[in-house]
């Protein structure tokens, strides 16, 4: 269902027309039936692909589950594979925990297709083999030869799971079984296709030429012998679509006949007695191309038929018959889809609903849009459309994490409620619970029977309302429906939120306000509940800025988290302040490296696109946004390649970044970093948007918005010491002065190699972060080295008396890593913890470099006996801010040299478009060089003209500058010290 949600309207004729559209959203809410929720999901796999086809509620109020497995045991599989694929059963409890699970299969390709609870409380599998006789295979495949293999192939179990028989059943060719019932005399009705001429277990020939296929009934006995087969359709190809027991106590079939001409399908209903003669036939001509998918038999002695149909993107299909044969009616569904392809819907399943409706089941990958009403949680998901008797639709529900979810199976429960099942290859994400277990899982998914009973909600998930201390703020309005009628209502509040003024409770519209008088500046929050006798109880979020009138708001959100406190007393909100695609992706647990705040980078805002709109204070801020990769190369999550995440992040309308990888950013998924970058706003609110670039999804963990006079300073410290030192023939050398830091681990003698560095924190009493930055790249090979960064607690070593022999060794476990290529460019390590441990002691800092991986492979990084002046920096934040000077003189600047500054340089104007100027402090003497950094790490010497008179002389200027969009840093060099700017181009 689609949130409604009425921002305030002013004025006499702007109220009445809310109140219109309320009156008109509630009467749309009381004709809907509430859109279920998820009870639970279960994943259940092994290492390699398992693949859930069919799923039986079971006697005892559990389920049990069958489908193909290529794994061996582990994970939840407790046999080893038979052959290629096998049969796995897995019998769940009411819970959906797993009770036992069963492999069944020969040497070859085994494919499960249906499994049902038999009348003596086993069970009655049913596939199609390609196997000869071994393992849990009685017989040898009838065919023979590899292009006319396989069989109907059925496996009776007793209650425990333990096999009483196996059945091999075809002719000379191939058989694919597609449906097994249980028949009143404790039998068995077989149905599928074949392409086999008579012989072996075939009595009939086929009714078409070579490579044209029939329809073929097997009746078996309770003990799987058999009693009749039949062969039936026409002479063209002939594909069944269903086969269920009818009223009149015979069978009932209905199939597709592919012939030529246009229409070149048409659907053929045959009615069977007990003994298989053949009682009524008829063909219909459809308008659409498509296959059936599954008939049932329905409680008026019609029939459904649901519809694969040709192309996808016209959706499900969904036909209801009367009991000649006739059309009742025809129904589509389908989403739209915003990756600019057609849309996809594929119906797997659909089976009659004990309210005389219709539940259909498949996969999609399109987005909200026509009869569906939720985006798309990844590549493809679980569809669910619940329709009523009249075929029009009820409510539907969209499942799934975001990578391929299919539903091969849904059907109703004797509680009301709904259960699917089919695979999955997600992680833990969305409605998805459980990591992967392997390359696909079965993933079973139960809907909560409760969903379809009366409900309140609330047509808007949050109110947000922005106040300045000591002012007011307008009631917001926004619609409480019953779904159906109007009970008395009641509405209650969280404690300690008396700024919330509740309306007088009832359904229909409610009107919210705010007292604000006397709350300090913050952000407060409050979750509202409406309750009803006899209703689910529904919340309402409501949030509340207050700012100051004289300086800014710190405002901190978990971006699709609760609210959560840091362990340096950081207090984040619960997400709010959000806008478009509202999709949240999490993980239940999982080592966040860089951090000890794992909880806050485990869930995060991930969409097609979403935006921020956060009310501030007009002023000058600092804006933290936080990241970490927990999706690829994560836990439960995709394989880590090359760009596989890349996004576009806008401030105000100006692109600030350009295909983001938080990757590349951090140096390895699993690991925080953070994005550090000034805001000048006039309009009260700070917006954010979070867009596509050109690879999956943008993200974000959690943004800190903090004004410029309280946010800690990023200060850039140089290096006091640095020094290779190598092995072998070379241990007893000294290489302090060379312009080159050598990396490099091998075997051979005077291979390996590692880099000293040292640097002072002596001016600093709170380091909120630290990061290594060098200067470099693999001199050898364009393939990634690993990078790693180690603790040295002995700083009693000299840049000019540092060799292998007498160098200090380093901490056992490295404190950060990079990967490190042939791209010449700066990289950068999280070395917080080790810095913050020696700040307590003597506050000198000594790290050693290494590659643990052998790969013979040499890093280089510029010394500070390097010309280029791009010696190893040591950037730490600290929390004891910039001075006064500084601030007035660059609001843009956030990384600073550790030197005094008369007053920082300036750009403007910046955002920058070609041309811009500088001011450049006082405090630079000498010669002055220029250079850009791209957030890849490139430096680019830039030219400009010196145009300062004899009141500005310190003024520059830089022309036609061919810079892309983006964020860069401006780097002034002079004789004096190194200066860093953040610098905004736009086009």
């Amino acid at each position: 269902m689609k949130t409604l949600f009425a921002q305030p309207v002013y004025g006499l004729s702007g109220k009445i027309l809310l109140l219109f559209f309320l009156a008109l959203c509630y009467s749309l809410f009381s004709k809907i039936i509430a859109q279920p929720t998820v009870a639970w999901d279960k994943t259940f796999g092994g290492s390699n692909v398992d693949e859930a086809k069919a799923l039986s509620p079971t006697s005892d109020g559990g389920f049990i589950a069958g489908g193909i497995s290529y794994s061996g045991a582990g994970g939840d599989k407790s046999q080893a594979g038979r052959g290629n694929a096998d049969y796995w059963v897995v019998k769940m409890r009411a819970d959906g925990t797993r009770e036992w699970d069963k492999t069944f299969g020969a040497s070859g390709f085994d494919y499960l297709v249906t499994v049902k609870q038999t009348s003596d409380g086993g069970y009655i599998l049913g596939g199609w083999s390609q196997s000869d006789a071994g393992g849990d295979k009685t017989d040898n495949d009838r065919g023979g030869a590899a292009s006319t293999r396989g069989d109907y192939w059925l496996v009776k179990l007793n209650a425990g799971g333990v096999k009483q028989w196996d059945k091999t059943l075809g002719g000379t060719s191939a058989e694919i079984l597609k449906s097994v019932i249980q028949t009143s005399d404790g039998g068995y009705i077989v149905g599928g296709v074949s392409d086999s001429p008579a012989g072996s277990d075939k009595t009939n020939p086929r009714l078409g030429t070579v490579n044209m296929q029939d329809y073929w009934i097997v009746k078996l006995a309770a003990n799987g012998s058999k009693v009749w087969d039949k062969t039936l359709g026409t002479a063209d190809w002939d594909e069944l679509g269903g086969l269920d027991l009818n009223q009149e106590g015979g069978y009932t079939l209905i199939g597709t006949n592919i012939g030529s001409g246009s229409p070149n399908r048409k659907w053929q209903i045959i009615k069977l007695n007990t003994t298989g003669a053949v009682q009524s036939q008829q063909s219909l001509t459809r308008s659409t191309n498509g296959t059936i998918s599954e008939i049932h038999n329905t409680a008026d002695n019609g029939y459904i038929v649901g519809v694969k149909t040709e192309p996808l993107s016209l959706g499900y299909q969904a036909v209801k018959l009367d009991a000649a044969g006739n059309p009742v009616w025809e129904k589509f569904f389908r989403g739209v889809n915003n990756q600019g392809t057609a849309n996809s819907e594929e119906l797997t399943s659909i089976v009659q609903t004990p309210d005389g409706g219709y539940l259909l089941g498949g996969d999609t990958f399109s987005d909200a849009g026509r009869d569906k009403s939720e985006d798309s949680r990844g590549q493809e998901d679980y569809w669910l459309v619940k329709l009523a008797p009249d075929g029009s639709k009820q409510w539907d529900k969209t499942l799934g994490g975001s990578r391929l979810d299919v539903a091969n199976a849904v059907t109703t429960l004797a509680d009301g409620g709904y259960i699917a099942a089919g695979y999955s290859f997600s992680g833990s994400e969305n409605e998805k619970s459980e990591n992967a277990r392997g390359e696909s899982d079965f993933w079973i998914v139960k809907l909560d029977p409760n969903a379809n009973k009366p409900a309140l909600s609330f047509s808007a998930s949050q109110l947000n309302f922005t106040v300045t201390q000591g002012g007011s703020t307008q009631a917001k309005t926004l619609l409480l429906a019953a779904i159906p009628g109007q009970p008395p209502v009641t509405l209650s509040k969280t404690a300690n939120s008396n700024w919330l003024v509740l309306p007088t409770p009832s359904p229909g519209a409610l009107s919210f306000g705010i007292n604000a008088a006397g709350l300090a500046p913050g952000v407060y929050t409050s979750e509202v509940t409406a309750s009803a006798a006899g209703y689910t109880s529904t919340r309402l979020s409501v949030n509340l800025t207050v700012l100051s009138t004289t300086r800014g708001t710190t405002v901190r959100i978990n971006a699709g988290g609760n609210a959560f406190t840091t362990s340096d007393g950081r207090a984040f909100s619960s997400d709010m302040y959000f806008g478009g695609v509202n999709r949240v992706h999490s993980i239940p647990s999982g080592d966040i490296k860089g951090t000890v705040d794992d909880e806050l980078y485990r869930t995060e805002r991930s969409s097609t696109g979403f935006t921020y709109n956060i009310p501030v204070k007009n002023g000058d801020y600092m804006v933290v946004l936080h990241f970490a990769e927990i999706w690829f190369g994560a836990p439960g999550g995709r394989p880590l390649g090359q760009r596989q995440r890349l996004f576009n992040i806008d401030l105000e309308g100006t692109r600030i970044f350009t295909e983001f990888n938080v990757v590349a950013r951090a140096g390895a998924p699993m690991k925080m970093t953070r994005e550090i970058f000034p805001a000048t706003i006039s309009d009260g609110v700070m917006n954010f948007n979070f867009s596509k670039g050109s690879a999956d999804l943008p993200t974000l963990a959690a943004i800190e918005v903090i004004p410029l006079s309280e946010f800690s300073g990023a200060v850039e410290l140089p290096v006091l010491a640095d020094a290779t030192i190598r092995d072998g023939s070379f241990a007893d050398q000294n290489a302090g002065a060379a312009p080159l830091l050598d990396v490099k681990n091998g075997a051979e003698d005077g291979i390996t190699r590692y880099t000293y560095l040292q640097f002072s924190t002596q001016a600093f009493n709170d380091i909120y972060e630290a990061r290594l930055r060098i200067y470099g790249n693999n001199v050898e090979a364009n393939a990634s080295v690993n990078l790693s960064v180690y603790g040295v607690d002995n700083d009693a070593w000299t840049e000019s008396g540092i060799t292998w022999n007498n160098a200090p060794i380093g901490t056992a476990a490295a404190d950060g890593y990079v990967n490190v290529d042939n791209t010449l460019g700066y990289y950068e390590v999280d070395v917080t913890r080790y810095v913050r441990s020696q700040s307590a002691t003597d506050r000198l800092v000594s790290l050693v470099l290494k590659n643990p991986t052998a790969k013979n492979r040499k890093l280089a990084f510029h010394s500070k006996e390097n010309p280029s002046g791009n010696a190893p920096k040591l950037i730490v934040v600290t929390r004891e801010g910039f001075s006064d000077t500084h601030r007035k003189g660059a609001a843009e600047e956030i990384v600073a040299k550790a030197a005094p500054l008369e007053g920082g340089s300036v750009i403007f104007p910046n955002p920058v478009s070609g041309s811009f100027n500088i001011h450049v402090s006082a405090s630079h003497h000498g010669k002055i060089s220029l250079a850009t950094v791209s957030d890849l790490g490139v430096d680019t010497a830039i030219r400009f003209e010196k145009v300062g008179t004899s009141a500005s002389p310190n003024e520059i200027s830089v022309a036609n500058q061919k810079l892309g969009a983006g964020l860069y840093l401006l780097k002034i060099q002079s004789e004096s010290f190194t200066e860093v700017l953040k610098m905004v181009v736009v086009e």
